[in-house]
């Protein structure tokens, strides 16, 4: 049995919402006789290091690096199969579908005028995506975006539509096929 490991930049709590997120992967890996399993493991230094040690432990396993690129994606980072980038930030996927799934968990307190207004959730700058998270919850009872990044992160990621995600960020979409791809159609 083929084994594929994802690395994950977030805390251990986001587990739940990256399993869901990326269900049809692991039903595909399940289909295809492959062992399919994200570990988030904290900050994108403890992930690097994580995946680092992965590579030299598991040399038989595929493993890939998935981290918050940062800023905008260039020509000077790693790009392939081991490499993927969750644009600036794991945020930035909440406001595709126009932030839908931000939506569905705040429910009517949410500014919606708030969060940024750009489709293509790739150019948007980090700040703006957590400046525009903090306003936009400013005011719900379940507190600030902020203020509760980690449960509220979980939360929203367990509804986002993977679907919309791809969409609208083209770095999404290579990620599932680069999953789809390594586990099998």
């Amino acid at each position: 049995m083929a084994a594929v490991y994802v690395w994950c930049e977030g805390s251990p709590r986001l587990r739940p919402g990256f399993d869901k997120f990326f269900r049809k992967v692991k039903i595909m890996a399940k289909a295809g006789r492959h062992r399919f399993r994200l570990v988030p493991c904290g900050s994108r230094s403890e992930t690097r290091k994580d995946f680092e040690d992965a590579c030299r432990r598991k040399p038989g396993a595929t493993n890939i690096l998935l981290i918050d690129a940062e800023g905008a994606i260039d020509r000077t980072m790693p790009r392939d199969d081991r490499h993927v980038y969750m644009v600036e930030l794991m945020e930035s996927w909440f406001l595709a579908n126009r932030g839908s799934a931000v939506e569905v968990f705040y429910g009517n307190c949410l500014r919606k005028a708030s969060l940024p207004a750009n489709p293509d959730i790739e150019r948007i700058p980090k700040h703006d995506v957590l400046t525009g998270l903090d306003n936009a919850t400013r005011d719900c009872p379940k507190g600030q975006y902020s203020k509760n990044k980690v449960d509220h992160a979980l939360g929203i990621l367990e509804r986002l539509d993977p679907a919309h995600v791809r969409a609208a960020s083209p770095e999404c979409d290579r990620i599932f096929e680069t999953l789809r791809r390594l586990v099998g159609d």
